[in-house]
């Protein structure tokens, strides 16, 4: 476009029909670059190329060379570009434009979830939203709300959310789940409503659940509670009526003295709200192990990966957690000090809490009570605390082998009538459970497991001293396993035998007494070493009927007394639950198991029924 030109379109500049300030101080910059002596006529075409397109831009936005924005902008005069200011033509005002659209759309991304999504957080006041058409529950920072939110957006207006728009639309979300939203509890596939348990099918889609309670178990088209699902969690089949629980035998690889603990842990993993035992299960090579694992799980809480590998800290065990309802893991061959530790606070509920990264003053609390199942050819429960919270069965060898794949096809084809034959015990069982009375002198520390093993015997027509006998026996297998890996328990076992009338000395005095002939590496070579073996060794000899006790501190020393427990007295026992069978396991040294005298003291050994009658007389 040529100069000339340029200066008949100036002269109208004023006029209804002008253009923005913007635009002429454009052509008025240009047509001294023009008039310039030596500019090449190139450079002269560039400019004038330039403030063509700036003319175009600003009538499209006037809506025209007479639109309303020209007027507006004309009627305050012409004014250089310095005194201008950013205007809508301007590179600064472009901007300001682009910004304006990018927040219209991210608050265009809020208000189409809110309309859709009803957003709430939690105790930790972490954000979730419950989508209002399939009750579907996601958390506002994963990838699954993320990508169905965007999905749903296009379809609806069929644009296309940036990332940037859809990053600050969670922001604000998040925000308005903290502080507007209503505080509700989330649950993982297993929750409790009243008295009665909800369990999740994880439908994609769709919020169906089975209610289980007292009296019978149906399924319900919404579930009343938030279940939050992961992505490696996966749908489970709408149980059918009519199965038989024996038909899980043909799957599963567990003799007859230990199917009642199998079925107490499976029951026991639906209820969200009690202590579960750990389930350990040992065998050697072709006992079927990770296959009989894999259909436990399946059954209850399918996964993307039903066997996993055990995590090495406590920090990624319950960050593991968060995302399944059952930790399932296999081919475990050593469980360190911290992880059994953590094994033990998530069996019977409690927290882990870490600083909140970038930060300095904000922490983050883990909160986890999961069932646990595991597996190994050695056992790897070796402390005693856990122990104590462990049901260990061994497996046999498989004699008539079958194709993993076939099994697992004909389990599938039968996991709904599975489903609803266990689903039919649980009803009985719950049943059943509050009018259980444990004899409180032989009740194991994971009471509400003993009881409702013992209501899971009596609905299948058994008696509930059978569960306690398959239970006293894998205790005490365990209890025989970590006597060889503590030789502190296993040196106080050898010294009673010896002696006992027990004795009480300082610890370093007993570290010499009890110190065996070949002291291994694992021996404790300090006295306060030894001190801390003793207390952990504290609850194994218990069940071996031995009394340790620390006494008073005296002079800057504690006294260790390790003596032979006190009988207890028989006590009445109710038929069908408390009573131990005549083949259960010893509780403690020279324990027949039925024996009793004259003076009601039911298995007392012989060496202390000796010394009770020397101090009598």
């Amino acid at each position: 476009m040529c100069p000339e030109r340029i200066r008949d379109r100036d002269a109208s500049a004023s006029g209804p029909a002008g253009l923005s300030g913007a635009v002429i101080g454009a052509r008025l910059m240009t047509r001294r670059l023009a008039d310039a002596p030596g500019m090449p006529h190139f450079k002269k075409t560039v400019c004038a190329q330039a403030v063509e397109r700036t003319v175009q831009d600003d009538a499209a936005f006037a809506g025209g060379p007479n639109g309303e924005n020209v007027r507006r902008v004309n009627s305050r005069g012409p004014r250089s570009i310095s005194q201008a200011g950013p205007t809508r033509g301007s590179a600064a005002e472009g901007a300001n434009a682009a910004e304006s659209r990018h927040e219209s759309h991210a608050t265009a991304l809020v208000e189409f979830v809110v309309e859709r999504q009803q957003l709430f957080h939690d105790d930790q006041l972490d954000p979730y939203a419950r989508d209002i058409g399939s009750g579907e529950v996601r958390r506002l920072d994963s990838r699954a709300f993320r990508d169905s939110f965007r999905a749903a957006f296009f379809y609806s207006t069929g644009k296309s959310a940036s990332d940037q728009a859809v990053s600050e639309a969670i922001a604000t979300l998040g925000g308005i789940a903290r502080y507007t939203g209503e505080l509700r509890p989330v649950f993982i596939r297993f929750a409790r409503v009243g008295r009665d348990y909800i369990l999740d099918l994880c439908e994609p889609g769709a919020s169906r659940c089975v209610r289980l309670g007292s009296s019978a178990w149906l399924v319900e088209k919404t579930a009343p509670v938030a279940f939050v699902r992961h992505e490696p969690m996966q749908p489970l089949p709408v149980p059918e009526p009519g199965g038989r629980v024996d038909d899980l035998w043909k799957y599963v690889n567990a003799t007859a003295d230990v199917r009642l603990l199998v079925l107490a842990w499976l029951i026991e993993a639906l209820r969200p709200d009690t202590p579960k035992p750990v389930l350990e299960m040992i065998g050697e090579q072709g006992s079927a192990k990770s296959t009989t694992q894999t259909i436990l799980r399946r059954l209850i809480d399918p996964n993307a990966a039903d066997l996993r590998a055990l995590p090495k800290s406590p920090d990624d065990l319950f960050i593991a957690a968060q995302a399944s309802a059952v930790l399932s893991f296999e081919n475990v061959s050593h469980i360190s000090g911290p992880v059994q530790d953590a094994l033990c606070i998530i069996a019977t509920s409690g927290a882990y809490a870490k600083r909140r990264l970038y930060t300095d003053g904000e922490e983050f609390v883990l909160r986890a009570q999961r069932p646990v199942i595991l597996n190994g050819i050695v056992p790897a429960i070796t402390q005693a605390d856990l122990l104590d919270r462990a049901v260990s069965i061994e497996l046999s060898p498989i004699t008539d082998r079958r194709e993993v794949t076939a099994i697992l096809a004909d389990f599938e084809a039968a996991r709904p009538r599975l489903l609803g034959a266990l689903l039919d015990l649980a009803t009985k069982a719950l049943a059943l459970s509050p009018v259980i009375k444990l004899d409180p002198w032989t009740t194991p520390r994971m009471i509400e497991f003993a009881r409702l093993g013992v209501a899971i015997a009596e609905a299948l027509g058994r008696p509930g001293s059978e569960f306690l006998v398959q239970y006293d026996q894998a205790r005490a297998e365990g209890v025989a396993r970590t006597l060889d890996a503590s030789p502190v328990a296993s040196a106080i076992v050898a010294f009673i035998e010896a002696n006992p009338v027990g004795g009480e000395c300082k610890a370093s005095e007993w570290s010499v007494r009890l110190r065996p002939a070949q002291v291994s590496d694992s021996w404790p070579r300090s006295p306060k070493a030894f001190g801390e073996a003793l207390r952990r060794a504290v609850p194994v000899v218990h069940s071996m009927g031995i009394e340790v006790r620390a006494g008073d501190k005296t002079g800057g020393n504690i006294k260790w007394s390790i003596r032979a427990r006190e009988l207890f007295k028989h006590r009445p026992e109710r038929p069908g639950c408390t009573a131990q069978a005549a083949d259960a396991p010893p509780r403690y040294p020279g324990h027949s198991g039925n024996s009793s005298n004259e003076s009601g003291i039911v298995g007392e050994p012989a060496e202390q029924s000796q010394i009770n009658e020397k101090k009598s007389m």
